[in-house]
């Protein structure tokens, strides 16, 4: 695994485009990788590009946000935030 190549991935299934940096590290007795995502308040919130998984259980379109370890579909509120955000961040009311 490389930059390159996860950044082809982020961009086959996410939109829009996700900013990232991979980095491999020496830790201990070997290596560990480490993934920043850059979040972009005028590109949110970010969506799903391309249907994934067993049976398509992730569907285009679809937004998740990250609530303690667990990763879900934001409330309502969690998307009219988002999209807030991005407005104030676009120079929208």
């Amino acid at each position: 695994m490389n930059q390159n190549r996860l950044e082809q991935i982020i961009a086959e299934y996410a939109e829009p485009n996700i900013e990232l940096q991979y980095e491999v590290l020496e830790y201990s007795a070997g290596f560990v990788a480490t993934l920043e995502v850059k979040r972009e308040p005028t590109k949110l919130p970010y969506k799903v590009a391309k249907a994934l998984g067993f049976q398509k259980r992730i569907v285009d379109g679809q937004v998740f946000v990250r609530h303690g370890s667990q990763v879900e579909e934001p409330t309502s509120a969690e998307l009219t935030a988002l999209q807030d955000e991005a407005n104030r961040a676009n120079g929208r009311p």
